[in-house]
């Protein structure tokens, strides 16, 4: 996601109030997708060249049910209020762009859930060579 880098020169602030889209080639991880990601605030260059954000993230991630392994779908918020550092580390300087990709996708990794499991989903005839589950839930 790219800022334009002089909209900064008229107040210090740049609003963001938009859908985001992650390249196919981006990795992602334990994330098999995203959908309808959406982030919504602020950033800002401090007077030592820090880029601040006040961001809410929003979306849907595709994760791997941590028992069966089928794709669940999993709703996320994440409020994004730090420093990202010298906002040059962000700056494409032939197009004049900050590229915040990189701050969102840390702060949407963080809000992934160390288990998941799917709502409906059971083991069924869970066995293997010299082994078999049994559950006492029935």
């Amino acid at each position: 996601m790219n800022i334009e880098i002089y909209k900064f020169n008229m107040n210090n602030k740049v609003f963001v109030d938009q859908d985001v889209n992650f390249p196919k080639e981006f990795d992602k991880g334990d994330i098999k997708d995203l959908k309808n990601v959406h982030v919504n605030g602020y950033l800002t260059i401090s007077e030592y060249d820090e880029l601040d954000y006040n961001l809410t993230i929003t979306g849907t991630m595709i994760l791997e049910d941590s028992v069966t392994l089928e794709e669940t779908e999993y709703d996320f918020e994440s409020e994004a209020d730090d420093s990202a550092g010298n906002y040059e580390k962000y700056l494409n300087k032939n197009r004049n762009l900050l590229d915040i990709l990189p701050i969102l996708w840390e702060n949407i990794v963080s809000e992934v859930p160390i288990q998941i499991k799917k709502e409906g989903s059971t083991l069924q005839n869970v066995s293997g060579n010299g082994w078999e589950f049994e559950s006492n839930n029935e």
